[in-house]
């Protein structure tokens, strides 16, 4: 079989460095949690393609979701053991990249795409290239400008770009980069009079990994102690730079608080991908998305579109390429505020892939939510055909019709959870699929 893409499944190199400051227990959930739900990578990408993930996905639902998104060329392999790095993985494991390797030489030209451009990676595709292997890396910067990802892809960096975009970038909440203990709690205590509460950032957290969210009223004692006790749990608020920043009060009637836009450089040029809703946890930690028809006003989607080319054109500058988005808080002040950026594919981007796949060019005039990490405890020790079956009426396409429910990741079932998506008509229709769906798991 011929091969057009090779698709790296990479999402728990994005947080190694959080990772290896966890203690034993808490680091190996973190790297379970994020291989298991890399068998979302088969919307990602086309038809002819070489999926490699963390863990073998599961082959009844590999085929529906293959079915389902008219792929026919596809499949998936993967490393004897894994670990934190799925690419350290691949080369570790002789079997498995000699067979990539063989792939590679068969398929000219073939592209090589990952979750995001971590130094793992970059090792990876550079020890191929060493090889003799041809191919293409077309979301990954050249070496000279991998510099760009990893520092504004970071908390620091993306506070660092916002203050360099001049007056027409939208504000971010006070805040500041610290490089000690003594900066951080100077800031906090500042932070904290005169504000509703703070929040720390690890400098490469995922997902709300590595974030904290300390309310004013939470604060009993003194602002020292407080952060003493936090520090002391979470030890890796002991590693500088940290950026600590007030606390927007969310206004939850506007995209549930938390307005995103994702962008894709190019060709040297950004593209607007979607505009959503974000489906955040009242701790900060993100679970899934909104997008579609009625999310969120035109307005509002003019002003994250905006300030997402801003970006994207800065960093297109200075030469990165690939996906990128913008995280926004809409604060019950009424005004929006960007808090971060991410340089890579995102917990949304398979969510609009399959949408665009499903529902073709119009899909904006539907409504789409997902959830990345469900807990299905009604449904816990069944097996992937079991819950297709209790669900079946609900499954995309509903009589035939374009919306119904959509697993997109069955890897962490073995632990009691699914991701899924649902598609409907309009925002009333998907909520009531999706509510008929959870309760039956």
């Amino acid at each position: 079989m011929n091969f057009k893409n090779l698709v790296i499944a990479n999402i728990t190199e994005v947080v190694g460095d959080l990772i290896a400051s966890m203690p034993k227990k808490q680091a190996d959930f973190e790297i379970r949690e994020d291989n298991c739900i890399c068998d979302r990578f088969i919307f990602t990408e086309t038809d002819d393609q070489i999926l490699v993930t963390p863990l073998p996905i599961n082959p009844a639902f590999l085929n529906d979701s293959l079915k389902l998104l008219g792929l026919k060329n596809v499949i998936n392999l993967f490393p004897e053991n894994c670990g934190l790095s799925i690419c350290k993985d691949i080369l570790s494991d002789k079997k498995l990249n000699r067979t990539l390797m063989d792939l590679i030489r068969k398929n000219k030209n073939i592209n090589v795409y990952s979750y995001a451009g971590t130094k793992f990676f970059a090792d990876l595709v550079r020890y191929w290239r060493k090889q003799g292997l041809k191919f293409n890396t077309p979301e990954l910067p050249a070496d000279e400008n991998r510099y760009i990802q990893d520092f504004f892809g970071s908390k620091a960096g993306f506070r660092q770009a916002a203050s360099l975009l001049g007056d027409d970038f939208l504000k971010m909440p006070e805040g500041a980069i610290c490089s000690s203990k003594e900066e951080m709690f100077g800031w906090a205590g500042y932070l904290l009079k005169k504000g509703a509460g703070i929040v720390i950032k690890y400098n490469r957290g995922l997902a709300g990994a590595g974030l904290k969210i300390i309310k004013k009223e939470e604060v009993t004692g003194s602002v020292y102690d407080c952060l003493e006790k936090i520090i002391k749990e979470e030890i890796y608020f002991q590693k500088f730079p940290l950026v600590i920043e007030e606390f927007i009060p969310p206004d939850f009637n506007v995209c549930g608080g938390s307005p995103n836009v994702e962008i894709r450089i190019k060709n040297g040029k950004p593209e607007l991908l979607y505009t959503c809703s974000m489906r955040v946890t009242l701790e900060g930690i993100f679970r899934g998305i909104e997008i579609g028809k009625e999310v969120m006003a035109t307005k509002l989607a003019a002003i994250l579109t905006k300030t997402g080319m801003k970006l994207g054109n800065y960093l297109a500058q200075k030469g990165y390429q690939g996906y990128f988005e913008i995280d926004f808080v809409a604060g019950i002040d009424g005004k929006i505020y960007p808090i971060e950026s991410n340089l890579r594919r995102t917990g949304g981007t398979h969510v609009f892939e399959a949408t665009q796949k499903l529902l073709g060019k119009n899909w904006a005039e539907n409504y789409i939510v997902a959830k990345n990490i469900h807990d299905v405890a009604k449904l816990l020790g069944k097996k992937y055909e079991d819950i297709k079956q209790t669900v079946k009426h609900l499954l995309f396409p509903i009589k035939g019709k374009k919306e119904g429910v959509i697993f997109t990741s069955m890897g962490y079932l073995p632990y009691g959870k699914i991701g899924y998506l649902v598609i409907g008509k309009n925002k009333k229709s998907t909520f009531e699929i999706e509510s008929k769906f959870l309760k039956l798991c």
